[in-house]
C-alpha cells in the first residue's frame, strides 16, 4: 500500500466527510510487515482527521473451487478458453478425453509457475475435496486429492476430474485457508479484530457464492475463537459484532440492549453452537450453484422481540423493516468534523 493510495483512501474521507472502510485484511495471508502496512491506513487516515479502517475477515479465509463455474480457470490460456466456452455438458465430455487433459496438465504447469494472481488454483496437489453433492464421492470428502491419487495410481488431475464429472463438475475443493483452523490461527483473527484499525467484515456478500462461504463468519467466530480456544472473551466478541459496525456505519438504535432500541436479540445456546457441514446447493436462477450450510445452537432469533427462529426452527414471522436513510441511520462523525 503506497502513501498515495492511502491519501486517496484519507481523501475520499475527508471529502465526504464520512467513515470509510474498505475491504480486505486477511489475518496470516501477508507477512507481518506487509500486513502493518494494510493496517497503516488507518494511522493514516487519523493523522489528517480522516477515518479509515480496513475490513477484517472474522474466519478463516477458505478459498475453494470447482469445475463448473469455473471462477479462475476461465482466466487460463489453451484449452481452458475453450473448455470454458461449452455449455457444461460438452465440458465434461471433453474433460473425460485423455488429450484434454493432457493439454490441461501443460496450461496448470505453466501456470503454476507464473505470477497469475489465480495461480494458486493450478496447484492441484494443494487441494482437498470439500463438498459433494454426489453419494459416490462421501468417502473422498475431507480427503487431500494427492494421497487419494497414489491410492489409484493417477494423477491429481485425473482424480480431480474424475470426482467432479461424477458430480456435474459441481464439487468443491478446497484451495488454501489463511490463517489456518487452529488455535494460534483463531488468536490471530480475534488480535486482528481487536485492532481498532479494523472492522469485522468480509463475509463477501454474496458476490462469490460457489467458492467462498462467509455466512457462517459468526458462528464460527463464538464456537471456535470464544469457547473451544478461549482467545477471546465472548462480551468482546459480541461487541465487535454488533454494537461496533452498528456506531461506525450510523445505524440507530441497534447494536446494544436498552429501553427504547430494537429489540433485535440472539439467544445462544454456546455449548452447542456449530456450523453443520457445508453443501453444494444448485437453487439459484439457471441452476447456479452456491455453497450453503446450517447452523446449530441457537435457541431463538429475535426481530423486533418477535421470535423468528425458534431452536434453529424458522417460524415463518416477517416482524422486520427495510432500514431507510435518515429514518434508520446518522452521519458518524470524522475527527475533523468533531
Amino acid at each position: 500500500m503506497t502513501d498515495e493510495t492511502k491519501a486517496l483512501v484519507a481523501d475520499m474521507s475527508l471529502a465526504g466527510q464520512r467513515t470509510v472502510n474498505w475491504p480486505l485484511f486477511v489475518p496470516g495471508q501477508l507477512p507481518d510487515e506487509l500486513a502493518e502496512n494494510q493496517l497503516s491506513t488507518a494511522d493514516f487516515a487519523r493523522e489528517r482527521g480522516a477515518e479509515v479502517r480496513v475490513q477484517c475477515s472474522s474466519q478463516p479465509q477458505d478459498v475453494r473451487i470447482n469445475f463448473k463455474t469455473g471462477l479462475g480457470y476461465d482466466t487460463y490460456p489453451g484449452i481452458f478458453q475453450e473448455l470454458y466456452h461449452l455449455p457444461v455438458e460438452a465440458r465434461m465430455e471433453r474433460m473425460k478425453e485423455p488429450e484434454t487433459r493432457e493439454q490441461m496438465q501443460a496450461v496448470l504447469e505453466e501456470v503454476a509457475g507464473s505470477p497469475n494472481p489465480v495461480g494458486i488454483f493450478a496447484k492441484l496437489d494443494l487441494f482437498t475435496v470439500d463438498a459433494s453433492s454426489h453419494p459416490d464421492n462421501a468417502a473422498f470428502v475431507g480427503r487431500k486429492v494427492v494421497d487419494i491419487a497414489k491410492e489409484q495410481g493417477c494423477s491429481v488431475l485425473d482424480v480431480c476430474l474424475d470426482i467432479a464429472i461424477r458430480d456435474d463438475l459441481k464439487t468443491t475443493f478446497l484451495v488454501a485457508n489463511f490463517p489456518k483452523h487452529t488455535k494460534e490461527g483463531w488468536a490471530l483473527i480475534a488480535k486482528s479484530l481487536a485492532d481498532d484499525r479494523t472492522l469485522w467484515a468480509a463475509t463477501d456478500g454474496g458476490a462469490h457464492v460457489d467458492v467462498l462461504f462467509g455466512a457462517s463468519h459468526a458462528t464460527s467466530f463464538l464456537s471456535n475463537a470464544v469457547r473451544d480456544h478461549q482467545v477471546m472473551p465472548i462480551e468482546q466478541a459480541i461487541h465487535l459484532f454488533t454494537q461496533v459496525p452498528a456506531e461506525y456505519v450510523g445505524v440507530k438504535d441497534r447494536g446494544v440492549i436498552r429501553e427504547g432500541a430494537c429489540a433485535d436479540l440472539l439467544v445462544i445456546d454456546l455449548d452447542h453452537l456449530e456450523t453443520c457441514p457445508l453443501e453444494v446447493r444448485s437453487d439459484l436462477p439457471g441452476g447456479g450453484m452456491r455453497l450453503y450450510a446450517d447452523a446449530c445452537g441457537y435457541d431463538y432469533v429475535l426481530v423486533n422481540g418477535v421470535p423468528v427462529v425458534d431452536h434453529d426452527a424458522y417460524t415463518g414471522a416477517q416482524p422486520g423493516i427495510v432500514l431507510r436513510r435518515g429514518r434508520d441511520t446518522y452521519t458518524t462523525a470524522i475527527p475533523a468534523a468533531r
